[in-house]
This record gives structure tokens, sequence and C-alpha cells, in this order.
């Protein structure tokens, strides 16, 4: 597949905001984001890590009354729960040890009239869920060390690659706030789940990476791209992005060649079904490879149930979790199981 070939009208069809991608599944996710755009109510927003989570809110904001205003990313996995409420409500002076004489604005306060996107909503504590869920309510929230209430007009979105409605369960998220924020829901699909959008975000991918490092490579072999095209993707979006910017810079000739890719993405190549690729595999890593397959095919088509899989490769349930931990298979095989 080279640049020069793709019909540019046709590329245009396939772009919806920052988001790429012309499959079914995206589809409807356009369809949900056209809808919600017109409304204020929060949007819970639902898919793995790197599936364009915070692309689909940008599309929200975008589309919105308040396109014109601030639209602010709070990202509660990197921030410990002081911060993550100074960051969003703001502090008054003497309000912080580490800022004794020093004021700020919250995001809330500085988003007024905006747009707000919460990721990672499923890590904050009891305490930070009862407060934002006091200013849905009441479109108020304290500073810390105020005892006057500050006012904000913001639209809450909020996203997550966990199962909330599990940690309701299990009494570490609150109902009445995950009711709140679920009003309106748009799961972002995994790339494994559209796999006719994987060709237009290399293609995407490949223009920004020329671009970023001053490249000309011109396009992606056959066997290269069937190999992408074959992928799974646990690093979904995001992945494919880093895996095209390491074939750019590996690339001698003026096109991504199979040889560029991963090794475990080039055992995916045509030719290669019921046994991996193995051009400069030993046998011990060709058999590992062929074993991992094995593994994720059982469990895909046992919907990601480990009893399940491990009858069906006629093995007792602890020996394929074993298996699967020496795979690294552990993180893929939950965050697959919580989607089905």
């Amino acid at each position: 597949m080279e640049l020069a070939k793709l019909d540019p009208a046709a590329w245009d069809n396939c772009h919806f905001g920052n988001l790429i991608g012309n499959s079914l599944p995206m589809q409807d996710v356009y369809k949900l984001i056209k809808k919600v755009a017109k409304t204020d109510t929060p949007v819970l927003i639902r898919g793995e890590v790197g599936t364009g989570k915070e692309l689909v809110a940008r599309s929200i904001h975008k589309l919105s009354k308040r396109q014109k205003a601030h639209f602010v990313t709070l990202n509660c996995t990197a921030l410990t729960e002081d911060l993550l409420e100074s960051e969003l409500f703001g502090y008054t002076a003497g309000a912080l040890k580490q800022d004794p004489s020093g004021a700020k604005k919250g995001i809330l306060e500085a988003a007024n009239h905006g747009t707000i996107f919460i990721e990672g909503i499923e890590n904050i504590s009891i305490n930070l869920q009862n407060k934002i869920l006091r200013f849905l309510q009441t479109g108020e929230f304290y500073k810390l060390g105020s005892k006057t209430s500050t006012k904000a007009d913001v639209r809450l979105l909020v996203a997550t690659n966990g199962n909330l409605l599990h940690k309701v369960k299990q009494g570490t998220f609150r109902p009445e706030l995950f009711y709140r924020l679920n009003v309106i829901s748009i799961s972002v699909p995994p790339l494994r789940d559209r796999k006719d959008d994987i060709s237009l975000l290399a293609r995407h991918f490949l223009v920004k990476v020329n671009k970023k490092l001053g490249k000309k490579v011109i396009g992606i072999s056959e066997e290269a791209m069937d190999a992408l095209i074959r992928a799974d993707w646990p690093g979904n979006v995001r992945e494919l992005k880093n895996v095209i910017e390491r074939a750019v810079i590996l690339t001698e000739g003026r096109k991504i060649e199979l040889s560029d890719l991963p090794r475990n993405i080039r055992n995916l190549a045509k030719g290669a079904t019921g046994w991996p690729y193995t051009q400069g595999m030993s046998l011990k890593e060709a058999i590992y490879n062929y074993e991992e397959k094995l593994i994720l095919q059982a469990m895909k088509e046992s919907h990601w149930v480990q009893a399940r899989a491990a009858k069906v490769l006629g093995l007792k349930r602890s020996t394929l979790n074993e298996m699967i931990k020496r795979h690294n298979l552990s993180s893929k095989v939950k965050n697959a199981g919580k989607y089905v």
C-alpha cells in the first residue's frame, strides 16, 4: 500500500474529528457522538487502554455548544488522592502545606462553560466520588480550605477501562455516581474488533511519523500489512502507532517490509496459519510462540473463560493458568474478558 494510491475523497470519509476508521463498530460510535454532543448530559466512555477514549471525548466537545470554551483533562491514574482533589477543586492560600502562601484555581473553575474529561474514574476514592456527585447535583463545589462554595458550569465526560458496575457491587464505587454517569455510555471497540480500520490507521500514522522524523517512507508492503491486520493488538491503536514509528525508524528502504516489524507480529504473516512464521527463530522459540497462539485461540473460542479453555485444550485449569502467566498473557486475558 503506497500513500499516493489512496483516494483523497475516500480518505476524508474515514475521518471523524481526530478519530479514524470506517468500520461498522466505529460508525456506531460516531452516531452516538453526534447525538450526545447536543446535550449537557454526563457521558461514560468505556474501552481498553489505547482505544482512543480521549479522542471520543474531544469529538463530543468539538460538536457541542461548548466548543469555543476550554476542554480540560484529568488523569486519575497518575495522581494521589490529595493531588486529584486539589487539581479538580483548587485551593485557597494556606490550604496546602506544600504551597502555604499560594492559591490555585481547580480545573472545574478553569473550565467554566467548557468540558472536563476525567480518565480513570474507577481509581478515585469514595470521598472524592461523594464530592463529584455533589457537584453534579448542585453545580457547586468547595475549594480546599474554603467554607464558601463556588459555582461552575461544565460538562463532565469520564472514561474507564474497568468494570464500574463490578466495583459498585464490591462497594468501592458509589452506585448513585455510577448511575448519574451512566445515563449515556459509549463503548470504544478494541482494534481487534475493527480490523477493517487497520490499513487506514497505519497509513495515517505513517504520514505523521514521516513528518515527525523527516523520513520519506512511501508505503507498507502487502506482506507487512497482512501481518498487521492479523495481529490482535492488546495495546490497541496506541500500540499500532508505536509499531509504525518503530518500523519507519528501522526500515532501510522506501517501504515498511515484514522484516521491519516486531517478531511477534512477523509470526502472523500470511502462510503462517497453524504454525508460526519461524524465520530467524530457534525451535524452542517457535514452539513457545505456537503454544501462545493455541492458548489465545482457545480462550477466544471459550469467551475468555479459563475453565472452558482448559477443557478445550485438555488441561487442568491450574496448568492453563500457569501457562498464561508464563506467556505474560494475564493482563490481556483479563481485559478481553471485561468486554465479552
